[in-house]
């Protein structure tokens, strides 16, 4: 079974299951009803954004624009923490694949780890032949709340040392209604 797939093979039953799934464990940790994508009262939902993933330390995965997804010090030959942050109390992140906006490989593999448990080692050399360079695990996974993100990129051959890349991820994040509002 191949670890991702390309944006015309999006697995739309698997994103849907995790959601499904999410949003039950959401309504019963919060107590709340889910309201969507605009919510009033209880908890919604959104694109996955920088600002959910932020390190405040050093922001990682952003440089200076907190709504940019970007790697920082990115060395060719080595992994490199890209993402390491405990995930805020009041979201639920649903991580569906990742994209990169560079026409050039800078990044060759990255390393998950969510929830205390390690994901498997993905290859995403295959994104910068594609159009549009973004591709989908075959499986999603989720983010509880509180819980570690973490994602370590391993850097292409010839990369030099600081280099920046345009990395992101894709998915959704659940969050009660003052998370999703924040501009921060």
């Amino acid at each position: 079974m191949v670890l991702l797939r390309n944006v015309e093979q999006k697995p739309d039953a698997a994103i849907k299951e995790a959601l499904d799934a999410t949003i039950a464990d959401a309504e019963k940790t919060w107590n709340m009803p889910y309201d969507g994508e605009y919510p009033t009262t209880g908890f919604g939902i959104q694109e996955l954004r920088p600002f959910n993933v932020e390190n405040t330390t050093d922001n990682i995965p952003q440089t200076s624009n907190l709504n940019q997804w970007q790697t920082s010090q990115l060395t060719g030959s080595t992994w490199t923490d890209w993402i390491n942050v405990t995930n805020d109390e009041d979201q639920y992140l649903v991580v569906t694949g990742i994209f990169c906006l560079d026409t050039t490989e800078k990044v060759t593999e990255i390393f998950p780890s969510a929830n205390g448990q390690d994901l498997p080692v993905m290859n995403i050399e295959q994104l910068y032949a594609l159009d549009v360079a973004r591709a989908f695990f075959t499986k999603p996974f989720v983010v509880k709340p509180k819980s570690n993100l973490t994602i370590q990129i391993y850097g292409a051959t010839g990369v030099s040392a600081n280099t920046s890349t345009s990395l992101g991820l894709l998915g959704y994040c659940l969050a009660k209604r003052a998370r999703l509002i924040d501009k921060s």
